[in-house]
């Protein structure tokens, strides 16, 4: 059974915006996919994106996923090139305001922005072997503050002292891209009994670096 392009209802609008972009643009939206930070969240991506290829933040949100979608959809599907510049041809012709494209307008548009560049698929598998299949830590802030002590509960008129907090946020994303923030506080004690669990942890990973090209021993072996 032959594959074909699947844009989901909803979606449409996005492609068409993607399809609107010229030559130059869609160029540059490439060159920014690539380059793109890992760091980077999937707004501040649009944010950006969306100032340089001159369209709104929430355009470029559009865009990038429905590049991303196309994207997964000729790499996982195998889909062939003569069948999606037939597809895409048929899509443009059947908006409200019809996209007047030329086969080879279609063919450059799937050479820039849907052929993914080795550099770009490695570093995707990179990730994806890094992130694994549970949430992955992408991002990490602080604040700290100081709440008071009131020495009366009834009167509240005299501050005893203050005692230092540590309000911390670590930004988790799944395999699918979607963000989550858990947020969680800390005093200077468990601050403590953080940095030795990440000393620990940095101590494992020089140690494993040593062995890197140590033999990995199989069930049997290592009993």
């Amino acid at each position: 059974m032959t594959q074909r392009l699947f844009i989901p209802e909803g979606a449409d609008d996005a492609f068409e915006k993607l399809l609107r972009l010229s030559v130059d643009k869609q160029k540059q939206l490439a060159a920014l996919i690539e380059e793109s930070e890992e760091t980077q969240t999937g707004l501040e991506k649009a944010s950006e994106i969306g100032e340089i290829i001159d369209v709104s933040t929430e355009d470029a949100w559009d865009i990038l996923n429905i590049t991303a979608l196309i994207r997964n959809q000729k790499r996982e599907l195998k889909l062939d090139k003569a069948k999606l510049i037939d597809e895409i041809k048929a899509f443009a012709g059947k908006r409200k305001k019809p996209l007047s494209l030329s086969e080879d307008e279609i063919r450059v548009f799937i050479e820039t922005i849907l052929e993914e560049k080795p550099s770009f698929l490695r570093r995707r598998k990179a990730r994806e072997l890094k992130r694994g299949l549970i949430r992955y830590a992408s991002a990490f802030r602080s604040f700290c503050d100081y709440r008071p002590y009131f020495e009366s509960k009834e009167k509240r008129d005299k501050i005893e002292g203050l005692i230092p907090i540590i309000i911390a946020r670590i930004r988790c994303v799944n395999d699918l891209g979607e963000e989550e923030d858990l947020v969680f506080q800390m005093d200077e004690s468990s601050f403590k009994d953080f940095m030795e669990f990440a000393l620990d942890i940095e101590k494992k990973l020089n140690t494993m670096k040593k062995y890197k090209e140590m033999k990995l021993l199989s069930d049997e072996e290592g009993r």
